[in-house]
């Protein structure tokens, strides 16, 4: 094998999967059986969200959706029956205190990137 990847959670699965797409000969080792309650990444559900104060992170999650956006299209062609989608779109709620520098944060991330956002007061979010 070229490459060993040790750990076949979602990073080390992705790992593998991108060097075999790149014809390098992977051999992909995990401690556990398959679909084990022990990793980070185990359950149901994630979050996928752009709302982060720091514009690394922001970058990340906007160059890795269509990756994900890629493997939706990927498990739903090799699905045998009704494919429930991998990335359901909903929005979020952030919670910050104005002056704190972390609102502020947030915003600048959202508006350079050109991502939708709404500020509300507290009135205005308890009455939502």
């Amino acid at each position: 094998y070229d490459v060993i990847v040790i750990g076949a959670g979602v990073m080390g699965a992705a790992t593998a999967d991108a060097l075999c797409g790149r014809g390098v000969s992977t051999l992909l080792l995990e401690q556990f059986q398959l679909g084990h309650n022990r990793g980070s990444s185990h359950g149901d559900s994630r979050i996928y969200r752009f709302a982060y104060e720091e514009a690394l992170y922001v970058d990340m999650m906007r160059q890795s959706l269509a990756g994900w956006l890629e493997l939706d299209q990927y498990t739903a062609a090799s699905s045998k029956g009704p494919h429930a989608p991998l990335i359901l779109r909903t929005g979020g709620l952030d919670i910050a205190r104005t002056g704190g520098g972390r609102l502020e944060a947030l915003t600048t991330q959202l508006r350079r990137n050109g991502l939708p956002f709404e500020l509300l007061s507290a009135a205005a979010a308890r009455e939502r």
